[in-house]
């Protein structure tokens, strides 16, 4: 085998120039343009959207304690807010914050039937404990009604 016939013929020889991406036309008269071979895309998502959906979902088992759970609520009611309003300028994003609005919301009822249910039964306690004093046969029988 001789050096000739070891040729990569996927490598041009070096007297050729090197040229990428498709062959432009050139004329005297104007000159190259660059070629864009692809339009820009659209974003294809708002991500206010997607965070507002994701803490809104987060905040509904994160309700059961109560107050820690207005850390999530309210960054996701003000993402969802802000999503909403760029959809209509972007078109991109509206169906995915309208669900953080949902999820925020059954998060914020999650949290509020809790706090109901802890004051009542806490008042009810303390009432008890106040009335027959805490240890007591008669506390134990007030509390367990």
């Amino acid at each position: 085998m001789t050096t000739s016939d070891n040729v990569d013929p996927f490598v041009p020889p070096p007297s050729q120039p090197v040229e990428v991406g498709p062959p432009v036309a050139q004329s005297s008269a104007e000159p190259a343009r660059p070629v864009r071979p692809y339009p820009p895309t659209p974003p294809t998502s708002n991500t206010l959207a997607i965070t507002s959906l994701a803490l809104g979902i987060v905040s509904i088992p994160v309700g059961i304690f109560s107050i820690l759970d207005l850390v999530l609520l309210v960054p996701a009611f003000a993402c969802a807010v802000v999503a909403l309003r760029r959809s209509k300028q972007s078109g991109t994003g509206r169906g995915l914050a309208i669900g953080g609005l949902v999820a925020a919301a059954i998060g914020t009822a999650v949290m509020v039937v809790v706090t109901a249910v802890a004051i009542v039964v806490f008042s009810d306690e303390h009432s008890c404990a106040n009335h027959y004093g805490r240890g007591t046969e008669s506390y134990y029988n007030c509390v367990n009604k």
